[in-house]
């Protein structure tokens, strides 16, 4: 029996589902390509906000490389300083201000699973952080939602309206439950 030949990355379209803000984990695959999913699932265990990734056959002869664009203002400081290295060493570029994308180079030849291997490496050295993102207060909401008047200043109902999670000891809404949770999981280790 012939050994299956390992997929490669030019055998892997992109997904058509346009990226958007995860808040809960199981939508990482709708919008992560298969390659990059246990990295971005890592970062994303981590309390690391991805804003976006690609690892398919365009990446092949755009620029010779997958990424991971990591949500760089939303690092903890120790997190800055190992996304500042992998810049340093050419393992990752600022795309702007706000954010960094990390590299896994790409060719004809790269197997899915060797990038799959490089990406979780690449996760592997960030540390786990508090949440940083998904998060609202009362007046962010209310100035862009259009709620009655009497209704701005009860959170409770607030929350209710919008399907935001709102903390009371934190006076602050989440965007869902899981990013709630996760929150107060790395609060309760501290």
């Amino acid at each position: 029996m012939a050994k299956k030949k390992p997929q490669t990355i030019s055998e892997v379209g992109s997904l058509t589902q346009p990226g958007s803000t995860i808040y809960n984990r199981s939508e990482l695959k709708k919008v992560v390509e298969k390659p990059l999913l246990p990295a971005c699932e890592e970062l994303y265990d981590k309390n690391i906000r991805t804003t976006q990734s690609s690892a398919n056959q365009k990446d092949i002869g755009l620029y010779g490389r997958a990424f991971i664009e990591i949500d760089y203002q939303g690092l903890s400081s120790e997190n800055k300083k190992i996304a500042d290295d992998l810049v340093a060493k050419g393992l990752g570029g600022f795309r702007d201000k706000e954010t960094i994308d990390v590299y896994i180079p790409v060719n004809q030849e790269t197997t899915v699973d060797e990038v799959k291997r490089k990406s979780l490496e690449l996760a592997h050295r960030f540390k786990k952080q508090p949440v940083t993102w998904g998060m609202l207060t009362l007046k962010e909401i209310t100035d862009s939602t259009p709620l009655l008047e009497s209704d701005r200043t009860d959170p409770e109902k607030v929350a209710k309206m919008t399907g935001l999670v709102y903390d009371k000891d934190e006076n602050i809404f989440y965007q869902s439950k899981e990013l709630h949770k996760k929150a107060k999981e790395y609060d309760a280790k501290k």
